[in-house]
């Protein structure tokens, strides 16, 4: 994680007990890395949140669209943000074969 993390711009939303609720990143200055948060804390703004701090950072970078490789249960969040999707792969992580979407949005709308 370390070694991910140290080329990539990152957030992370925490609880006034210093809970992680959730966190973003990203990479490149336009490819959302990670967007996540916990389960207990979605429906809440956090998403919303860390998605305009990764939009904001990507317009300093000059970044025209975002794009992200995102799962089939991120898929309907990112569709609401208004993400559409490119193209879908298959992808085994040990034995499980998941669906993985790499969905890209201009820049310039509003997240």
């Amino acid at each position: 994680w370390q070694n991910l993390l140290k080329e990539q711009q990152v957030w992370i939303c925490v609880t006034d007990t210093e809970e992680i609720v959730g966190f973003a990143s990203l990479l490149n200055g336009n490819y959302i890395d990670f967007l996540y948060v916990h389960k207990h804390y979605q429906s809440k703004g956090i998403g919303k949140l860390l998605m305009q701090k990764v939009k904001e950072e990507a317009l300093l970078h000059g970044a025209f669209q975002l794009s992200a490789a995102v799962s089939l249960t991120a898929k309907s969040f990112f569709t609401a943000k208004g993400f559409t999707v490119i193209s879908k792969k298959t992808v085994a992580l040990n034995n499980v074969l998941l669906d993985n979407f790499l969905m890209i949005k201009p820049i310039l709308s509003n997240l």
